[in-house]
């Protein structure tokens, strides 16, 4: 947990492109989505997906953690909005 002050709203919204919207709205309706899940509901490469979603954690409008494990192997990380991210869609 960071104790840091969110970004400045203009740094913020320069960086709110719209793939970086669209994940974030996605994940207002869909918490706890994997990368995967992401790039197959937006219909975007999961490459293009993970890059807009470390965009979207370094200026704080979105978390990760890992999921609980299934099956063997590292869990996949899950993606939240934070507050500061649902202040600026709303």
């Amino acid at each position: 947990m960071s104790l840091n002050a969110p970004p400045a709203r203009r740094m913020t919204a320069e960086a709110l492109t719209q793939p970086r919207r669209a994940i974030l709205v996605y994940l207002t309706t869909r918490p706890d989505a994997t990368g995967l899940e992401l790039s197959e509901e937006l219909q975007m490469s999961e490459y293009a997906v993970n890059t807009n979603l470390r965009v979207l954690e370094a200026i704080s409008l979105i978390s990760k953690q890992r999921a609980r494990a299934m099956k063997r192997g590292v869990p996949p990380y899950v993606y939240n909005v934070t507050n500061h991210g649902r202040s600026v869609i709303h």
